[in-house]
């Protein structure tokens, strides 16, 4: 069988006889920018980045009860959630936070972790774009974020699911079209536990963000 290799910008992508190019595109990643997208289907703590990027209610200890937080605090202790209440008077909606660790084997693959204030006032695309800008303003180069506004707050802002995912995808776009070659952050891991419908919605909001 013949091998076509087609190399767009710095985003190679393999085609084999009987393979599409958007279905090689979801398995090699898109580009958006000057930044590479994936969307695996997995383990949030397993996957390989610098610093994970995920939303939290600004309110405190009492409103942290989602999915993400409970499994952080679950695998490698409050270490980081400790880090983020001592800030809680500067923190809000669209707010930042970076907590500093270290990866723990076989526990977690990120060493820090970005909190970014999400009262469900602001649209997704703002609270995405808000996480990147502070883990590109720490140097981070790789980031891992999960499929966010799935879980408890499903449906509280972006009606559909397609919806949720295009506020994501714009999110990324927007970052990579306000710092341009100046973001640190080139590589981001979107990372759906099982859903499929949402890894679509993913795919669908990528592919239109790339043209």
């Amino acid at each position: 069988m013949r091998r076509i290799v087609l190399v767009v910008g710095t985003l190679g992508l393999m085609v084999t006889a009987g393979s599409t190019g958007a279905e090689a595109q979801r398995r090699q990643g898109y580009r958006i920018g000057n930044v590479n997208v994936r969307v695996v289907r997995g383990d949030l703590m397993k996957t390989p980045a610098k610093a994970l990027v995920t939303p939290i209610n600004s309110g405190g200890p009492g409103l942290w009860n989602g999915k993400v937080d409970r499994v952080i605090m679950g695998t490698v202790g409050t270490g980081y959630h400790q880090q983020l209440n001592r800030k809680l008077p500067q923190f809000g909606d669209l707010k930042t936070v970076v907590a500093r660790g270290t990866k723990q084997r076989g526990r977690n693959a990120f060493e820090h972790v970005v909190f970014v204030g999400d009262n469900l006032q602001s649209s997704l695309k703002k609270v995405v774009c808000s996480g990147l800008e502070c883990a590109s303003r720490a140097g981070f180069s790789s980031v891992s974020m999960p499929a966010m506004r799935m879980g408890v707050m499903r449906g509280a802002v972006e009606r559909t699911t397609q919806d949720t995912m295009n506020g994501m995808v714009q999110g990324i776009k927007r970052y990579a079209a306000k710092v341009g070659a100046s973001g640190t952050v080139r590589d981001v891991t979107i990372v759906v536990h099982s859903s499929q419908d949402t890894i679509n919605a993913l795919n669908t909001a990528l592919g239109a963000a790339g043209r």
